[in-house]
C-alpha cells in the first residue's frame, strides 16, 4: 500500500531553488520527476492557493478567497483530507499556522501538531522533526508538512534576497532530514514525496499573476515515480489532489477539477 509525505514550501520560486544551494531538493529530482512551470490560482495567497491544492478546485469555485480567519469553503470543496479519512487512510499534519486546520473537516487528522513558531529562524527544522518523530513511530498513511519561513522571508526581506535563499536551504536541510531519517527507520521505499509550493513572489509581495508568482516547483519522487523526469504538459495546482489520490490508491472526488500528472507515473 503507497503512502505519500506532501510538503509545501510556502512561497518558494523555482528560480529560488536553482539559486539557493538545495542538495536534498536536487537529489529528489535527479531521482524523481518534476516541473518549475507548475501553474498556482487567481489570487496567489496561501490559504485559497492551499484550499485549491486540496480541494482541486479554483479558489472562484471554492469561496475561499483571502487568508481570511474565517474560511468558509463550498459545500462542494472535498478535501483530500477528507477523502483519504473516508477510504480508511490515517492522516497526520504538522503545520505552524492554525488557518489550516480547516482544510478538513472536524475529526479528520488522526494526529496533527501546530507549532506557532514562524518567526523563528529553525520553524521548518521544529516542524519537521514533529513529523519526523510520528512518521517513524507511527508510519501514518498521508502526512501534510507546511514548511512556511521562506514566504515569511520573503514579505520581510524580498523574494529571492539573500535572506530568502537561505531560508529555501533551511527548508532543503529540514527535507533532507527527514530523508536521512526515512532511510534509517528503513522506510524509504514505503513513502512518495510530493514537494510543491503555493506561489512565489517578486518584491515582497505575491498579488500579481506574473510568472514570478504563478509559476510554483512541484516535485515527487517515490517507488511508482520515474526517474530524472521533466514534466513537459501544462500542470496547475490543481492537478496535486488528484495525483496524491492515486498514489494512495483511492478514487479522485467527482467534484474535482484538475487531474492527476499520469506522465509522473512509472
Amino acid at each position: 500500500m503507497s503512502k505519500v509525505i506532501f510538503i509545501v514550501i510556502d512561497g518558494c520560486r523555482p528560480d529560488g531553488i536553482q539559486a539557493a544551494n538545495t542538495p536534498c531538493i536536487d537529489y529528489l529530482i535527479e531521482h524523481g520527476a518534476h516541473t518549475f512551470t507548475m501553474q498556482s490560482v487567481f489570487p496567489p495567497v496561501t490559504l485559497p492557493a492551499h484550499v485549491s491544492i486540496f480541494t482541486s478546485k479554483a479558489p472562484v469555485n471554492h469561496g475561499v478567497l483571502t487568508n481570511t480567519g474565517r474560511p468558509d469553503p463550498s459545500a462542494g470543496a472535498y478535501s483530500l483530507l477528507d477523502l483519504a479519512k473516508y477510504n480508511g487512510k490515517t492522516v497526520a499534519g504538522f503545520i505552524s499556522w492554525d488557518h489550516f486546520t480547516t482544510l478538513a473537516a472536524p475529526g479528520t487528522f488522526d494526529f496533527l501538531v501546530c507549532s506557532s513558531t514562524v518567526l523563528r529562524a529553525d520553524n521548518d527544522l521544529i516542524i519537521t522533526r514533529h513529523a519526523i518523530a510520528h512518521i517513524v513511530a507511527e508510519q501514518p498513511d498521508f502526512t501534510f508538512i507546511y514548511l512556511e519561513r521562506t514566504d515569511k522571508t520573503g514579505h520581510l526581506y524580498r523574494y529571492m534576497s539573500p535572506e530568502y535563499l537561505s531560508a529555501i536551504e533551511t527548508a532543503d536541510k529540514a527535507i533532507g532530514n527527514l530523508i536521512t531519517a526515512l532511510d534509517t527507520a528503513h522506510l524509504r521505499d514505503t513513502y512518495h514525496i510530493i514537494i510543491q509550493s503555493d506561489h512565489g513572489g517578486i518584491d515582497k509581495d505575491h498579488s500579481r499573476c506574473v510568472p514570478e508568482v504563478m509559476n510554483v516547483p512541484w516535485i515527487a519522487t517515490g517507488p511508482e515515480i520515474r526517474e530524472n523526469h521533466i514534466i513537459a504538459s501544462p500542470t496547475s495546482i490543481l492537478d496535486t489532489a488528484p495525483t496524491l489520490a492515486r498514489l494512495l490508491d483511492i478514487r479522485p472526488h467527482a467534484y474535482w477539477q484538475g487531474s492527476a500528472i499520469d506522465a509522473v507515473f512509472r
